[in-house]
């Protein structure tokens, strides 16, 4: 992620928003006063604590409120949906379709790491199953619409309840 400074301020705004609450509903007390203040750093574990706590998927942020939610594709006749994964070949596409090319820079997508795909697999692992569980079914609504596997990321189970 690129922070600039013009979006420094939304930066820090969304750690004290919503760092804050997450440590201290999820940590016990155990940060230290300046970590409080910047509402970071908060470990995956808290995040998926904090996400699996919505009772309606609809009140969470545009972080992590499921894409279906946001972007509403029954609803709006979309001619493309982009992936993250191909971000690189798919965003130098929308480019030359929307012919933008001279306001865009060069290189300004790059290719997604397969390292980012392998630590989320990771992470997702280390969760017991009941929470990867409950992960399925507030995105499987995503899954289905966008081609993911919930089964890749979080049914199959390395780890036991």
């Amino acid at each position: 992620q690129h922070h600039s400074r013009e979006n420094r301020s939304d930066y820090v705004n969304f750690h004290h928003k919503s760092g804050r609450p997450i440590m201290r509903k999820y940590r016990d007390g155990e940060y230290t006063p300046e970590e409080l203040e910047r509402g970071f750093p908060i470990s995956f574990r808290e995040y998926i604590e904090y996400i699996t706590s919505f009772s309606n998927p609809e009140e969470m942020n545009e972080h992590w409120i499921p894409a279906s939610l946001l972007c509403r594709p029954c609803h709006i006749d979309y001619n493309f949906i982009g992936h993250f994964e191909e971000q690189k070949e798919e965003g130098n596409f929308l480019i030359e379709y929307l012919k933008v090319q001279d306001f865009v820079p060069k290189g300004f997508f790059r290719e997604a790491s397969t390292a980012s795909r392998d630590e989320a697999l990771r992470l997702l692992k280390e969760l017991p199953l009941s929470q990867r569980k409950i992960l399925s079914q507030i995105y499987k609504d995503d899954a289905a619409l966008f081609g993911y596997s919930l089964e890749d990321y979080l049914l199959s189970s390395h780890r036991k309840d």
